[in-house]
């Protein structure tokens, strides 16, 4: 029977060495805080968009943009991630949701100015996801990534969950969605500058298993 070659040990950091990681909580950080201006500006885009004075059928149309951005999205950074300094990938996409915000926040009312405003917002939301998987396993490794990355996906959850709640209780203390897009900008831009702390990232690769004696 031939030989099949030395077996091989996945790198990267121990469950407890990324939790004593900085990194790791720069990227809980920064993807909670996308995460929350995303997932609130989905639930409430609509609603927003009829307090704007749009017909449902329009404001239907205008949210089609998203759906459609957000698959762009994924495609487009997952590809870029392979070949550019991701934390600078990340940090570009994921502030195109701020650019949306201040489009809601200027007051537009004309149907393609709504529409560009919903496809930034689709394409960083379409992005976060894949960004997440890929600075997990890149900045810590493969030995632990399953944990980690849950543990990441995990506090993203309570994140995704708590927002549409603080996001009503922001309607309901001021009657308007002026707040909720503040924040949502706000949100989108500091996560996306603390991405670009994360600086270089190590190399793990798949090393031969050492000979037992």
């Amino acid at each position: 029977m031939s030989d099949a070659g030395p077996r091989l040990l996945i790198t990267g950091m121990s469950f407890a060495e990324g939790l004593a990681s900085p990194r790791f909580w720069i990227c809980n950080v920064a993807l909670s805080l996308v995460v929350s201006a995303v997932v609130g500006l989905v639930t409430s885009t609509v609603p927003m968009l009829r307090d704007k004075g749009l017909s449902a059928a329009d404001a239907a149309v205008v949210f089609g943009y998203f759906g459609v951005s957000l698959i762009l999205g994924r495609l487009v950074v997952g590809y870029l991630l392979d070949r550019l300094w991701p934390p600078g990938v990340a940090a570009i996409s994921l502030s195109l949701p701020a650019v949306g915000c201040l489009i809601f926040l200027s007051g537009q009312t004309e149907l393609g100015m709504l529409s560009v405003a919903a496809a930034l917002i689709g394409l960083g939301a379409g992005a976060e996801f894949d960004i997440a998987a890929f600075l997990i396993a890149r900045y810590f490794g493969l030995r632990e990534y399953g944990r980690l990355f849950g543990l990441h996906q995990g506090l993203i959850t309570v994140a995704s969950a708590a927002a549409p709640l603080l996001f009503a209780a922001m309607l309901n203390l001021t009657s308007t969605y002026s707040a909720m897009l503040v924040y949502c900008t706000a949100a989108s831009l500091l996560g996306a500058v603390l991405l670009l702390a994360l600086g270089r990232s190590p190399l793990y690769e798949l090393q031969p298993e050492a000979a037992k004696a």
